[in-house]
Formats: C-alpha cells, sequence, structure tokens
C-alpha cells in the first residue's frame, strides 16, 4: 500500500491529485467506495504519463453528479445505460467515473447492465482494453493466414501440403474468431462479453477505415505504378 501510495503522490500532478480527493471525498459523504483503474493504473506502474483518471464507484455514479459540479467539476458526458460521467477538472484534468457493472447479451445489442463488485468490473474492462490494437493485430494474423493458403495455391503449388498450408492455417483463423469477437464487443457463446464503450467503442471504425485505406493505396498503386507493387511482392517473396 505504502508503495500505491508513494506512486500516487509522486506521478500525478496537484491538480489530478487534487481531483481525486474531491472524488474520494464525494463518494465517501455518499457512502461509495472508489478505485482508481484502467488506463490510469497502467501508466502509474509503467512509468508513462498519466493524462486521464479512470475512476470505478461501488454504487451509482450518476447520483455523484452535482456534489461534484459544486466541487469544481464540468460535466463533458454522460454514459446512463454505464452510468458513466465524462469530468475535467481544474488544470485541465480528465476524470471518467463509472459505476462498477457487469454486462451481459440476451439479444445481440440488447446489453443488460447490472450493478457489480469491483472484481466483476474489471473482468469487464479486460475484455475492452486495448480494443484498437487487439483488432489490428488478430485481422493481420488472420490475413496471413489467408495468404499462406492463397500463396502455395497460386505460386507454389508443387510445395503444397494440406496440413501446413491449408488445415492449420483454417485453424488457426477459427481459433481466433472468438477473440476477435471480444474485441468488437460481441458476445460469444453466452461469455458475457461487454460492450464497448467510448472510446473503445470507436476501435472497429478506426481498423475498419485503416484497411480501407489500404486496399485504395493498392488499387492507387496497381493502375498508376504497377511496378512498385511488384517490387514489395518480390522483397516480401525472397
Amino acid at each position: 500500500m505504502a508503495d500505491y501510495i508513494y506512486l500516487l503522490e509522486s506521478r500525478l500532478s496537484q491538480a489530478q491529485q487534487k481531483a481525486l480527493q474531491a472524488i474520494r471525498e464525494t463518494a465517501r459523504a455518499k457512502g461509495l467506495t472508489v478505485f482508481l483503474v484502467g488506463g490510469a493504473v497502467r501508466d502509474l506502474t509503467s512509468g508513462s504519463p498519466v493524462r486521464d483518471l479512470d475512476v470505478a464507484v461501488q454504487g451509482n455514479a450518476l447520483k455523484l453528479r452535482k456534489d461534484l459540479e459544486k466541487a469544481g467539476a464540468k460535466v463533458a458526458g454522460e454514459l446512463e445505460p454505464m452510468q458513466a460521467l465524462y469530468l475535467e477538472f481544474p488544470g485541465g484534468v480528465r476524470v471518467e467515473i463509472a459505476s462498477t457493472v457487469a454486462v451481459h447479451y440476451v439479444k445481440p445489442g440488447r446489453p443488460i447492465v447490472k450493478a457489480a463488485t469491483i472484481q466483476e468490473d474489471l473482468r469487464r474492462r479486460d475484455f475492452t482494453a486495448n480494443a484498437m490494437a487487439t483488432i489490428i493485430v488478430i485481422c493481420i494474423y488472420v490475413l496471413t493466414n489467408l495468404s499462406n493458403v492463397v500463396f502455395h495455391l497460386r505460386e507454389r503449388r508443387d510445395e503444397f501440403n494440406v496440413l501446413l498450408n491449408l488445415v492449420v492455417p483454417v485453424l488457426g483463423i477459427l481459433i481466433f474468431l472468438p477473440a476477435l469477437l471480444a474485441s468488437l464487443g460481441i458476445d460469444f457463446a453466452g461469455l458475457g462479453i461487454g460492450a464497448l464503450v467510448p472510446p473503445a467503442n470507436v476501435a472497429p471504425v478506426i481498423v475498419v477505415v485503416w484497411f480501407v485505406l489500404g486496399v485504395a493505396a493498392l488499387v492507387y498503386f496497381r493502375v498508376r505504378a504497377p511496378e512498385r507493387v511488384q517490387e514489395t511482392g518480390a522483397v516480401f517473396v525472397e
């Protein structure tokens, strides 16, 4: 605990410490318990600059809105289904404060949000952390497996091995599909995967745009400078 307190006092700015103090005192007055979670904890322990603060409250975080505004916070947004507030404190300190919840899906696209313990909430957050990087890595892995099959069928048919160049790549794609669905916030096989919340919910859009731009660039160079595409292919083949 002493090390944790030291990190808070040494790594957070005075404005960030004051913001956390205001949240802690407001929650305590309401009989609620607060937890510092998410990227702030990661940045504290890794030595990276702490830009934003994520706070989880065991209780309804929306009930703290008026008292936090009295403490100097400005409300930048509110997400009622997830009981989340997006705040800005003096000094430009941005804070997301949300209730500890569990999210389950009875039907696709229709999340059921229920109050939960901090342990259940942290498990939910694990599914959405680094969503964009996860989507990109899995998509690249899937495309690499597909390229293995296509390349050997088109260019090295005499070396084609059913096990290594078909069965293994297809199994690799199938194994990672649940992880891809999870990174998109889609519940899979009733695992209770939580829907992506801001800002993670824009990750799929960013990844799709990224892929579209890549395809557009490929088409452009195929039309305007096909030799550059051929040179790239030669480099990868070699």
